[in-house]
């Protein structure tokens, strides 16, 4: 929906803003977000990307 409204958007500021920035609401920073030492991350693969964009057939899958 984000990359829809505002496709200036990049695929790397959307990453942030699901990730970090999201932690950082919930105030959960300190344990997840980012990948450093002595936080608990997860790995998502997503597919169905065209040209670094999400498109309708993307689709997010937890590996660890």
């Amino acid at each position: 929906t984000i990359q829809t409204h505002f496709p200036e958007i990049t695929m790397e500021n959307l990453l942030k803003l699901a990730t970090l920035n999201g932690a950082r609401y919930l105030g959960i920073a300190e344990q997840y977000g980012s990948l450093e030492t002595g936080k608990q991350p997860g790995f998502v693969q997503i597919t169905g990307l065209e040209n670094g964009r999400l498109t309708p057939k993307s689709r997010s899958k937890r590996i660890a």
